[in-house]
């Protein structure tokens, strides 16, 4: 599934309104039940194949520590990840 998603997302991708459909595919992405987990260096070589650079992947407690802030419990906080990536084709 995440193959044909990506596939999608360098298809739509343009010079122009290309943040704003990338958004949206990746907050899809998050209102979905996600089946499997992927590491770090797995995604990172999804996206590479799909002619994305990534940029950054990040976790809670990451965002935690930059912001000063409390760093999430739960099994949300053990799994969520925000990868940024930029089209490099």
């Amino acid at each position: 599934m995440i193959d044909a998603e990506l596939a999608s997302a360098v298809a739509r991708s343009s010079p122009s309104g290309r943040e704003h459909r990338l958004r949206r595919l990746l907050l899809s992405w998050v209102r979905e039940p996600q089946i499997g987990q992927r590491t770090s260096d797995a995604m990172g070589d999804e996206m590479r194949r799909a002619g994305f650079e990534v940029v950054s992947d990040t976790s809670p407690a990451e965002w935690a520590r930059r912001l000063g802030a409390a760093a999430a419990e739960g099994h949300n906080a053990t799994v969520a990840r925000i990868l940024v990536a930029t089209r490099t084709s």
